[in-house]
């Protein structure tokens, strides 16, 4: 029995001894071990930025079909174009210029002579040959003017009928306020060219036995004095004329002016 006993105790002793032989596992470390899973961030699955594919809408800039400038075809229609019309010419005898269009018969006064087609189509800027051959109607749609027929004294006085297109809005306007009205032009076109405007009115003369309101300009021109009566005949449809009769010798126009009548 004792025997026994011993063994048993001897038994307890190694069992103690092989405690202490080992080391203790350490507390810190019986944590189960942190099977730290594996951080899931779920896969930066950032979602590809399906940013629209940039279609960006191929920028349809309308094709540059700046309409083309439609600037009206160069027509360039002379503002003072007038309608085409028969019979714009006067015709010139021995002793008179007769316009059917103006109603308007000119006396050639004695002594003094007519320019010739020659000399008109000279005064015109053109040639004889343009004048024969082209429709003076033509001529004033282009030119805004045309000088119909001059006459001359042997004094260097002289007459001449300018024909040009109807200005409709000078209809509204009496001959002395549109005398008055364009002063100011005439005087600086009549300056411009070297003379000197000395006066400048409206005056009531006997024209072919009617009472007429007739522009007198008085001027004064290389050493010379000159009296310019002008007569507007604007009551045709197209046309107007304008007749002008320039006094060198200081003379009366009322004889010249007595000879201006109506064809019918």
């Amino acid at each position: 029995m004792k025997r026994i006993l011993t063994l048993l105790l001897a038994l307890c002793l190694l069992l103690s001894l092989a405690a202490c032989g080992v080391k203790p596992i350490d507390n810190a470390t019986t944590e189960a071990p942190k099977t730290e899973t594996p951080k899931t961030e779920a896969p930066a699955t950032e979602a590809p930025k399906t940013e629209a594919p940039a279609t960006e809408a191929p920028a349809t800039e309308a094709p540059a079909t700046e309409a083309p400038a439609t600037e009206a075809p160069a027509t360039e229609t002379p503002a003072t174009e007038a309608p085409i019309a028969e019979g714009v010419r006067g015709v010139v005898s021995e002793d008179a210029y007769e316009n059917e269009m103006l109603d308007l018969r000119i006396a050639l006064p004695e002594g003094w002579v007519f320019y010739t087609d020659e000399q008109i189509a000279q005064v015109n800027n053109i040639t004889a040959e343009t004048l024969a051959g082209t429709d003076v109607a033509e001529l004033i749609g282009k030119n805004g003017q045309f000088i119909d027929m001059m006459m001359a004294g042997t004094t260097g006085s002289n007459i001449n009928l300018m024909l040009q297109p109807k200005q409709m809005v000078l209809d509204a306007y009496s001959d002395e306020q549109i005398f008055t009205l364009s002063e100011a032009t005439f005087k600086a076109q009549f300056e411009a060219a070297g003379m000197e405007v000395k006066s400048f009115e409206p005056v009531e003369m006997q024209v072919g036995g009617e009472t007429r309101t007739v522009l007198h300009i008085g001027m004064r021109t290389n050493g010379m004095e000159l009296d310019e009566y002008q007569i507007w005949l604007r009551n045709e449809a197209d046309y107007m004329g304008v007749l002008t009769l320039a006094i060198m010798d200081g003379s009366d126009p009322q004889p010249i002016l007595d000879g201006i009548t109506k064809l019918n």
